[in-house]
């Protein structure tokens, strides 16, 4: 039973010892337990040999030295535990240090990650999708465009970034200017949704997903002309049986919240009516716009089944029949859009929409937060559609 779950006594040492998860490697780890790295310039370097092995580096980088805190006695560590130390001195040049490690690959942490829960967001699609260039032109337009629209500020967190580590960042409030989460992107190779075997090498990836964003690629599609061979329904089908596997494993409750995303927007805008609300931008109201958001869902949707046919859309509502999905197109920078002064098309509202999901998902109340709304009820989308 689910309740059980809340009582159970590995679930409060958990919570008061602070464990947290690496959002690299998914290890688990209490933060006190958790090494320092010096970050004195003046300090003698050291070759990290474990981020050389974690991330398959022709060479060990030459960083800041690594060290543990100091030892403790056993009525002290039961003590402290409940508050982690923030910073340490260095046991070479004595200077105190505040960046924490994760004990198993030594990705860099910030000095208050365990006060607020990260949230993994992945990122599945064929080659030339538009995975990469979507999440350049969505943080483009959370803090150029749109910043002013929208109730929380989404910065990265400069310390945590790395030319071999995938970047971490903040979601801030508008009104106070506090934490309230962090979230962390990670994009999953083209060829592991080809085979089943390929997606089980990143089985712990998925089970600790909070969301998916899932791209398809217009220009592979028959009704446009494409080959289906960067992402088909074989892909999607190795996807959605994998995860209800992992849930008849007990692996994972349900499916988690996807975001199935047709990029590319400027390739098929001449095929696409005037009145489509497609050609048009979303207005940033500081908000998921629920009515907005189910009539460009359904849109897609239709298009969808009419240019990749009736295989890939089936798949798709048969496995998440009872799943948070929906339906989204967007335009990153790549493309040229004659309509707009700028590239970025609707690439905001996947993610509003999926972070929302998110947060219904982990049972926080939607009211308290101002950056979302209630959902609309289905009868009050038929009474606006009338």
């Amino acid at each position: 039973m689910k309740w059980l779950k809340k009582l159970s006594l590995n679930t409060y040492i958990n919570a008061v010892q602070h464990k947290v998860g690496c959002p690299v490697c998914m290890d688990y780890f209490y933060m006190n337990d958790a090494p320092y790295r010096c970050l004195n310039k003046s300090c003698k370097k050291e070759p990290e040999t474990v981020i050389e092995e974690a991330f398959s580096l022709q060479m060990p980088p030459m960083m800041g030295k690594v060290f543990f805190r100091p030892y403790m006695h056993r009525w002290e560590k039961l003590y402290k535990r409940r508050v982690p130390e923030m910073e340490c001195p260095c046991p070479s040049c004595y200077e105190p240090s505040y960046q924490r490690l994760c004990p198993s690959c030594h990705t860099s942490l910030p000095a208050d990650f365990w006060k607020h829960p990260t949230y993994l967001i992945l990122l599945i699609g064929s080659a030339k999708s538009g995975k990469s260039s979507y999440i350049a032109s969505l943080l483009k337009r959370l803090k150029s465009v749109a910043a002013d629209g929208y109730n929380f500020i989404f910065d990265t967190e400069h310390a945590y970034a790395s030319p071999w580590q995938p970047p971490l960042f903040r979601y801030k409030s508008a009104n106070t200017g506090k934490t309230k989460a962090f979230i962390t992107f990670f994009e999953l190779p083209s060829k592991a949704i080809e085979t089943y075997e390929n997606l089980h090498d990143y089985q712990t990836y998925l089970k600790r997903a909070d969301g998916l964003f899932v791209f398809l690629d217009p220009s592979t599609f028959p009704g446009i002309g494409g080959a289906k061979k960067r992402l088909s329904e074989k892909g999607i089908e190795v996807l959605t049986a994998y995860l209800e596997q992992m849930k008849v494993r007990k692996k994972r409750e349900d499916f988690p919240p996807t975001a199935f995303i047709v990029t590319k927007l400027d390739l098929v805008m001449n095929l696409l009516p005037l009145s489509t609300i497609l050609r048009h931008d979303t207005e940033p109201k500081g908000l998921y716009d629920e009515r907005e958001g189910y009539q460009v869902s359904r849109e897609v949707r239709g298009y969808l089944g009419a240019w990749s046919g009736p295989g890939l859309l089936q798949t798709i509502i048969y496995a998440y029949f009872r799943e948070p999905y929906r339906f989204f197109s967007t335009a990153s920078d790549e493309g040229k859009i004659e309509l707009q002064n700028y590239a970025p098309l609707r690439v905001e509202e996947p993610f509003l929409w999926l972070f929302r999901e998110i947060h219904r998902g982990k049972k926080e109340d939607i009211k308290e937060n101002p950056t979302f709304t209630k959902p609309l009820a289905f009868k009050e989308i038929k009474r606006e559609e009338k």
